[in-house]
């Protein structure tokens, strides 16, 4: 009678049997998992309540001004992992009482603005009677978007498993708190993104924050730990070269290597 529905971008979205038999023997309706909101966190949704209804809040649709506030009071951030009983959607879509958000995000494409049109999942929380909303861990809300998600999954930071991604227990943070990755548009492209890590993604396990823009490629076995900034100016290359350890450091055009 249940129906479990996810992003197909999201890797850490498998079915949990024990959370299944859970939601059985207590008769929810619809069941959704959320993680704490992070900085890394800019696009998707947040759940509150509005007059005892549950509702999911689209960050993409708030103003920027707002956003900084809305992280602050709202933690709950929606993995958009639901369990749906097929019986209670069913009498909802007979009596017409399935209310689907329209949500609008405009997108650049090969440099061409376009307008993305989607419903969300997580809006029909509002119709359902018996909620439930599941705190569960980070790795079940792993979405690969771009290549800058790619980087994080594809590094030391992720094992797998019977086709699960299972995080490194070996990580010095908290375990639920992921690097926050911000690759150039010189690794958009995957092909791109490949040639620039010939030898695979660098060791991640003890970094906060990775900024790298320009034309920069990493060599074999490199580490990069704490915060690390990587700039190469117009019409330069960085080659980080083989073993480079990284650690809270600026890495300029002229290859100077500074501490940040």
């Amino acid at each position: 009678e249940y129906m479990f529905i996810s992003n197909v971008d999201n890797l850490g979205a498998t079915v949990d049997l024990n959370l299944l038999y859970y939601i059985v023997d207590n008769d929810i309706e619809f069941c959704t998992g959320v993680v704490d909101l992070t900085r890394a966190d800019q696009d998707g949704g947040v759940l509150t309540a509005y007059k005892g209804k549950r509702l999911v809040v689209e960050l993409s649709q708030l103003p920027k001004p707002h956003l900084e506030t809305v992280a602050k009071k709202f933690t709950a951030f929606h993995t958009n992992n639901v369990w749906i009983n097929l019986r209670a959607l069913h009498a909802l879509l007979v009596e017409e009482k399935l209310s689907i958000d329209l949500v609008t995000h405009e997108r650049v494409v090969d440099r061409l603005k376009i307008l993305q049109l989607e419903t969300t999942i997580g809006s029909v929380i509002k119709d359902f009677t018996k909620v439930l909303t599941m705190k569960v861990p980070r790795s079940r809300y792993l979405p690969v978007k771009s290549t800058s998600d790619l980087f994080l999954v594809q590094s030391s930071l992720y094992s797998v498993s019977r086709g699960m991604l299972l995080p490194n227990p070996g990580r010095p943070y908290a375990k639920d708190k992921v690097p926050i990755i911000k690759l150039g548009e010189q690794f958009v492209h995957i092909q791109d993104y490949l040639e620039r890590i010939p030898h695979g993604v660098p060791d991640l396990l003890a970094l906060e924050h990775l900024t790298v823009a320009g034309d920069v490629v990493f060599g074999a076995n490199v580490t990069l730990k704490g915060t690390v900034i990587i700039v190469a100016n117009e019409g330069s290359v960085i080659m980080i070269p083989d073993g480079t350890v990284l650690e809270d450091k600026v890495v300029t055009g002229n290859l100077r290597i500074l501490d940040h």
